[in-house]
């Protein structure tokens, strides 16, 4: 896998034109007659990738959405979109960066992608869910007619995990280049701030976006904070850095660090009790911010607790004077800034989970110019700003890695897994669950629509719209 640096164009950098390929339909392969996307052998006139190799390419179709074919209004729209106002675009910092193994990269370039979120931003001119109404309504496997119930729950569950802008532009780039996209899903309370503007993570930056929890554990969060990455010290009487708070022990051995952990919880939990319950008892009430009732639900929100102060722990000296990263950023609370975006929020990245080609759900390595220059439009696109390759193609070489991966691909697998938001050539955009190899069953490694696996429903209880449709199930059965 290879990374790129992001060029100054206001719109994302495509490899020429290729006629689309319909990758097919859930379970069923891609009719032979259907034009296949070419590959650097194949015979059309030859043109250079990214890379300055030669590679086939033959003439597109309009782009998906698109409300006019005439070549007019095209330029027009052009004109219009380039001179929207746009926030100032700076020249990369020149010294090199000091940067820490990463273990997608291993090319020397882990920390270009840094200047991508701190040079450039774009905010949307419009609103995209207006504009290509028609793309958002067909949404959804299309076994489903449109307006269904189960077509409602799958757009549903579609749109609250990908923001419409960069749904929109992923799905531009796998209509014109005739690949499909697998994308791990972004929490909605993100969506707002990714659209407005806001600069997505860097893959340089570890920490992990907030959620609901984190207001129990950091005071100075607000419910309209939630969705940014975050920084800090859980511990109840600090923030970010507090001096007199004893050093965090490093987790081995993990008898000492689980001692710790209790110890430091003890009285967490006596201060969420005692003071942050009283706090938050407006959105408690209002439902907006779920209480711990039971025995089982403080412990998810100790495993929170643990995980953040791991977090801190390993994160904090990176931020500090000296630290790789502290020219970049400034710690404001518990909030990570970019100094060339004073008083932004950062929110998270969209996750590429693998690309396809050849049919539906059919995985294939990134390593060729065609999927390399995808990846390079999907890190260049204004809202997507992908920040790493597939994690499909994460050929981990130690135990803890491999185990950090299997958790991840188990997180996408049914019966109790999210389902993808997979997005292929042709407009089609659907939920899709990994499936792993299985020699004993014969089973091979694919993608499958969410709907083939009538076992896994935790996926529609996750939306209103699913919630209601199993609802309906239930009482007809």
């Amino acid at each position: 896998m290879t990374i790129f640096k992001k060029t100054n164009n206001p719109s994302p950098s495509l490899p020429s034109s290729q006629t689309p390929r319909t990758q097919g339909t859930p379970g069923t392969s891609a009719p032979s007659s259907q034009t296949q996307a070419p590959t650097p052998s194949s015979s059309t006139p030859p043109q250079k990738d990214a890379f300055g190799k030669k590679t086939g390419v033959t003439e597109s179709t309009p782009l998906l959405g698109a409300p006019s074919t005439n070549p007019k209004d095209t330029q027009r729209a052009h004109e219009q979109l380039q001179s929207t106002p746009r926030k100032p675009i700076y020249s990369p910092a020149k010294e090199p960066s000091q940067h820490r193994e990463n273990k997608f990269y291993k090319d020397g370039s882990e920390n270009e992608n840094i200047h991508t979120v701190i040079y450039k931003s774009a905010t949307p001119a419009d609103s995209i869910g207006w504009s290509q109404h028609e793309f958002f309504e067909k949404l959804g496997d299309h076994r489903h007619p449109v307006g269904s119930a189960e077509r409602n729950a799958e757009q549903e569950y579609l749109l609250a995990n990908m923001p419409k802008g960069a749904l929109h532009e992923a799905a531009q780039i796998a209509n014109k280049t005739g690949v499909g996209i697998a994308v791990r899903g972004t929490g909605l309370l993100a969506h707002m701030g990714i659209e407005s503007g806001s600069p997505t993570k860097a893959q340089e930056f570890k920490n992990k976006t907030s959620k609901e929890t984190d207001l129990w554990l950091c005071d100075a969060m607000t419910f309209g904070d939630v969705g940014a990455v975050v920084h800090y010290d859980p511990r109840a009487t600090g923030t970010t850095k507090d001096a007199s708070l004893p050093p965090i022990p490093g987790r081995e051995p993990k008898q000492e660090w689980q001692q710790f952990v209790d110890t430091a919880w003890s009285a967490k939990r006596a201060h969420i009790e005692q003071h942050r319950m009283p706090q938050l008892e407006s959105l408690t009430r209002k439902g907006k911010v779920s209480v711990p009732h039971d025995e089982k639900q403080w412990a998810q929100l100790k495993g929170q607790f643990e995980s953040r102060l791991a977090e801190f722990r390993d994160e904090d000296s990176h931020y500090r004077e000296g630290g790789p990263y502290a020219k970049h950023v400034s710690l404001q609370g518990p909030f990570i800034h970019l100094k060339e975006r004073p008083g932004e929020h950062m929110y998270g990245d969209h996750d590429l989970f693998a690309f396809t080609t050849g049919g539906f759900g059919k995985l294939t390595l990134d390593h060729t110019p065609q999927l390399r220059d995808v990846q390079k439009a999907l890190q260049e696109a204004d809202t997507f700003q992908a920040q790493h390759g597939g994690i499909w193609n994460w050929q981990p070489q130690e135990k803890s890695h491999e185990a950090i991966k299997a958790k991840i691909m188990g997180a996408h697998s049914p019966p109790s897994g999210e389902p993808l938001v997979y997005i292929q050539p042709g407009g089609a955009v659907s939920a899709a669950f990994y499936i792993p190899a299985d020699p004993s069953t014969q089973t091979e490694e694919k993608l499958i629509s969410a709907w083939d696996a009538p076992n896994a429903t935790k996926w529609l209880e996750s939306t209103h719209s699913g919630a209601e449709l199993l609802k309906k199930q239930n009482t007809a059965s």
